[in-house]
């Protein structure tokens, strides 16, 4: 009897310090200690797929490179067909709640976007993955593009692949 009464007194203390620490978050309008105290709990984890793009298992004669603002290019060479490249990007990307994004008046399969969701959504982080997948012989030539932005405030990316990634075909 005794330690329930112990530990309901302390859960109502817990309880009464973590709400001063969200009235001081509010009140002083300091948005930063409030996010770095529940950044786990109210913000979506960002996957690692938005950090770096997924690699293909069969991948050769791969090529990494940084580009400007806040992209990664990806390119990579497969004996595999074009249609499995589709469906291994679509399973991994969606796996990590990617979506087709719509593009004008379509959602095309090359483009995905994954917005980090928060208690006022969106939030001020979103990335793009843009797949270019082509194939010439028994060789098929990847390009993937991934892209931060803040939806916000940036204009939503609508890449060219292939000129961003500047990557030539044998």
């Amino acid at each position: 009897m005794r330690i329930a009464r112990k530990a309901a007194q302390l859960a109502t203390t817990l309880a009464l310090i973590l709400a001063c620490v969200v009235m001081l978050g509010i009140l002083s309008n300091s948005k930063a200690i409030f996010i770095a105290l529940f950044k786990d709990t109210l913000y979506d984890r960002i996957p690692e797929s938005a950090l770096s793009p997924p690699l293909y298992p069969n991948a050769h004669a791969l090529r990494v490179t940084q580009s400007v603002a806040r992209g990664k290019c990806v390119s990579f060479q497969t004996q595999d067909s074009p249609s499995n490249l589709v469906a291994f990007y679509n399973e991994k990307l969606k796996a990590d709640n990617w979506v087709h994004p719509l593009v004008g008046h379509s959602y095309p399969e090359n483009v995905f976007e994954w917005n980090q969701g928060g208690p006022v959504v969106p939030t001020d982080r979103a990335f793009r993955f843009f797949t270019d997948i082509s194939s010439s012989g028994d060789i098929t030539f990847v390009q993937l593009y991934l892209i931060e932005f803040n939806p916000k405030y940036d204009e939503v990316p609508s890449v060219d692949v292939s000129r961003v990634c500047a990557v030539s075909q044998p």
